[in-house]
């Protein structure tokens, strides 16, 4: 890697929204360094750091990309500055601690966090996870904040290492540095650097050398030339080593991932154009390592925290990752000791307590109806197309059989277990039957064993990508040979991929419509509770394939009028319904 292109801010930026896309820029940014470290194989890490280091990696992609397709949007809408700044700034975020008796007797603390960005054009909308993934720690500084960028030279100067400040200021060649979080404060910690702090200036080593004052947020190309032999270089394999050397864990939720899933939940729901902003929370624990019982005094306590923050009206949570239907029933029935018997204030809610039928198969039905009206765009049918499925948990197994059902041939399926394959169509509902009983796809005898590795380069006419985020990347993007991808995940396709794919001409239907299906029977959901009348199947599914159909007339008229892709369509459709509302209701003044 010769050169590494960075943006850096001119000028400081207090508010929280700039400030989120700055970091997500950084992360990226070291990510970045850090993945093409390895690949040249100047770092050395074990398989289980590494799932992690590639896992944090996919989520700092996703998170920028969010950001970058917003830009785009408004960009292509010409929205006013100020509209498009207002717009990124979080309505309000949250976070509560969270303490519990755990079944042994001890207590135990969990942080929490609800951010809620929007609510232009109705209450906020957004799953609640439990989160499974365990951050790296090291000595206190959380892994996140290595890609922060925040006080990197700053660090350096306070554990009076002045020699390696000057060095590592003179490599950056900038004029003013946005913190670089306590990379190297933790670095030369880990080196147990005991200097006199007392003859240590205070502040920043860089206060007397910024860019200027003004406000803004605009930004400046960097070419930062790292060589094998570059003190920057060198930290970065430094700090990630020691990192990975620590083996410490401690259960995390990223406020700022948070935060721009909540961003990204408001230019879904306008998509989907169902009367929603977008919000998103979370709490920092494992839920495998829980019992019922303490998950139950978790979600109870944390509701208890934010009951007078949420609402019919206000803030309707579903389930995310980590969460359930039992999960958001717990959360109705504590809310409700508070305000009375409130069924709409949680969707996703169990049938028997007011949640509505099709919703299991809602996001799969979604796919399935976004899938034909891609199709018959072109002159084609589910029933003349191949299709395959990365991922065989409900989307994936849902829209499997629904497209089964269709007529459509699904030639391969993926899932954590294995892949299998079988060019004359395998039967769904034999294998769908077959997973259940043996936890998984593979070994089932109706198709071959496939490398569930190389399941999204399979010969095919549609792909479908229904599991992990970042699974199409510029390493495989090239040797993906399907025509149309349908994005039942989230954020499965990079960018780096998405423009490899659309100079191949692969059509790809993002995620950001392709799996609205879900929370648009939450919002049906929501409806039914506030009616007191139930819905049959039959009109939940019909109204799902109505919006679908309407939605996707939409993106593609958004398209033809600026002449961009798919994608792209879909963000200025959602940007641009939100900013209206904005403006309507006297916000964007």
């Amino acid at each position: 890697m010769d050169s590494l292109h960075l943006p850096l801010p001119i000028n400081p930026v207090s508010s929280s929204s700039a400030r989120l896309q700055l970091q997500t820029i950084y992360r990226v940014s070291w990510f970045s360094l850090f993945r093409d470290l390895y690949a040249s194989s100047e770092l050395k890490i074990g398989k289980k750091f590494d799932k992690s280091f590639q896992l944090y990696f996919v989520k700092m992609n996703a998170l920028a990309a969010t950001s970058r397709n917003f830009k785009k949007a408004a960009k292509l809408l010409g929205l006013d500055s100020k509209l498009e700044r207002s717009l990124l700034i979080p309505f309000r975020e949250i976070k509560v601690e969270c303490t519990i008796p755990k079944d042994d007797g001890s207590l135990a603390s969990f942080v929490g966090f609800r951010v809620q960005h929007d609510n232009a054009r109705g209450p906020m909308k957004g799953g609640i996870r439990y989160h499974p993934e365990a951050v790296q720690v090291f000595k206190g500084m959380v892994f996140r904040d290595v890609f922060t960028w925040s006080s990197m030279v700053d660090g350096y100067w306070k554990n009076g290492m002045v020699l390696e400040a000057r060095q590592a200021f003179e490599a950056m060649q900038v004029k003013n540095v946005v913190s670089w979080t306590a990379m190297i404060q933790g670095y030369a910690k880990i080196r147990d650097l005991e200097e006199d702090m007392s003859e240590v200036p205070g502040g920043s080593a860089l206060a007397g050398v910024s860019g200027g004052s003004a406000p803004g947020t605009k930004f400046w190309e960097l070419s930062m030339r790292l060589t094998p032999h570059s003190e920057l270089r060198n930290c970065a394999s430094e700090a990630l080593l020691r990192l990975h050397e620590a083996n410490f864990m401690e259960i995390q939720v990223d406020p700022d991932e948070v935060n721009a899933l909540a961003q990204l939940m408001t230019w879904k729901t306008a998509v989907a154009n169902i009367p929603y902003g977008g919000a998103k929370g979370g709490i920092g624990c494992a839920p495998g390592e829980l019992s019922l019982s303490e998950l139950e005094r978790l979600t109870r306590v944390f509701t208890q925290k934010i009951h007078d923050l949420i609402g019919i009206h206000t803030d309707v949570p579903a389930p995310d990752m980590g969460t359930n239907p039992q999960t958001m029933a717990w959360i109705l029935d504590e809310y409700s000791k508070f305000h009375g018997y409130s069924p709409a204030v949680v969707t996703g809610k169990p049938v028997d307590l007011g949640g509505s039928l099709g919703r299991d198969a809602a996001t799969g039905r979604g796919v399935l109806f976004a899938t034909q009206a891609l199709l018959a765009e072109y002159g084609k049918s589910i029933s003349d197309q191949r299709f395959v499925i990365q991922g065989f948990g409900n989307v994936g197994s849902w829209a499997a059989i629904l497209i089964s059902e269709a007529g459509g041939k699904v030639v391969a399926i993926s899932d954590a277990s294995g892949a299998v394959k079988n060019s004359s169509g395998l039967d769904i509902e034999k294998l769908h039957k077959y997973s259940i009983e043996n936890r998984g796809v593979k070994g089932f005898s109706g198709g071959d064993l496939a490398d569930p590795n190389s399941i999204l380069t399979e010969d095919c006419d549609v792909l479908i990508p229904a599991a992990l985020g970042g699974v199409i990347n510029r390493e495989n993007a090239n040797d993906i040979r399907a025509k149309f991808i349908i994005e039942a995940a989230n954020h499965p396709t990079d960018p780096e991929a998405d423009e490899i794919l659309s100079r191949k001409g692969v059509i790809i239907l993002p995620d950001i419509f392709a799996n609205s299906g879900g929370v648009t029977v939450s919002y049906f959901e929501w409806v039914q509770n506030i009616q007191g009348f139930m819905w049959d199947e039959e009109k939940v599914n019909s109204e799902l394939r109505t919006y679908i159909l309407k939605g996707f007339k939409n993106v593609k008229d958004m398209c033809k009028t600026h002449y961009c892709d798919l994608r792209m369509g879909a963000f200025t459709l959602g940007v641009n319904r939100v900013a209206r509302a904005t403006v309507l209701r006297g916000w964007g003044a």
